[in-house]
Formats: C-alpha cells, structure tokens, sequence
C-alpha cells in the first residue's frame, strides 16, 4: 500500500513514498502543494534537487526512502538495492548493509566488477593467463609485461598474484 512521510530535514516542504516517489508538499510562499519531482541521474541512481528558500539540495532517492520509513543510516553503513536495479528505489528493494556486504552482492549475487564486465578494464582473461605463463617462465619482468600490455606495473603484479582477476585460472 502507498505511503507517504515527509523527507528528512524537509519535511515542510517534501515528501516522499515507499515506492521511492518525491512530491513538493509546499510553495515557496506557504501555499500547500502536490507536485511531483522528476527523479535526476546520478551516476546510475535517482536524485532530487530539493529547494528550500533558493538554496536547493541534492538527495538520493534510496537513502531518503530508507531514512523515511527504517529510521537513520549508520554512518558504517549502506543502502543496498536487493535487485540490483538502481533506481528502484521501493522500501521492499532496500536493505542496510555494511560496505563489504554492499560490494559481495554486486560481484557475487549480481556478477558485476569481474573480470572484463569491470567498467576499467584493461586487460582481459587470456591476457590474465599469459601474463601469468610469461612471468612463471622467468624471462620477463613485470614493467616489460606491463609496457607490452599497456598497463602500469601494479596491474600486472596485482593480476600475477591473484589480488586482481583472482576468477582466472
């Protein structure tokens, strides 16, 4: 069922459901309003840019939906989207979780920030195996494979010792 509660620090002014919806619930001039607010990208997730007397916020969807309706975010603490889908920003979708927990469902659960499906990788699979062969052989140093590669050091020495593509065998 549909429910409203007013957004944390304003509350005069917003309010927001726990299907992840902001309304204005007040006019710059006091005059009592319903006016949705359009949802805004940021990095993947919706924001609102709440105004108050020509000073406007920014806020982000989940975290005002959980603050609304849980209570406040610990400060070591997250707000995960069970689904994965970002801008679902339903009570039902969210849960609080530690960092940690955060990144294991984004890789684990949700098969993301692996290998090649990381936004920044260079380097893919098969280059993770040769690396690894060259480097076993010991003919050639790490710089020489990551000039060859076209990746800085640490990259390679981070994808030799497992810290990084720890996937691949």
């Amino acid at each position: 069922m549909l429910e409203w509660r007013p957004v944390a620090g304003f509350e005069d002014y917003y309010s927001i459901s726990n299907e992840g919806n902001v309304v204005r619930t007040l006019t710059r001039y006091g005059r009592p309003i319903w006016k949705p607010c359009k949802p805004t990208d940021r990095r993947g997730y919706d924001g609102f840019a709440l105004c108050v007397e020509n000073i406007v916020t920014w806020v982000s969807g989940h975290r005002e939906v959980w603050k609304a309706f849980e209570g406040p975010i610990p400060e070591d603490a997250e707000i995960n989207h069970i689904n994965g889908i970002k801008t679902d920003n339903k009570l039902s979708n969210l849960e609080l979780c530690s960092r940690s927990e955060n990144a294991v469902h984004a890789s684990r659960v949700l098969g993301r920030f692996q290998g090649e499906r990381q936004w920044a990788a260079v380097l893919n699979e098969q280059d993770v195996r040769d690396i690894r062969e060259l480097y076993a052989k010991g003919n050639i140093s790490q710089q020489k494979l990551a000039d060859q590669y076209g990746v800085i050091q640490i990259t390679i020495s981070r994808a030799i010792r497992g810290a990084n593509w720890s996937h691949v065998k």
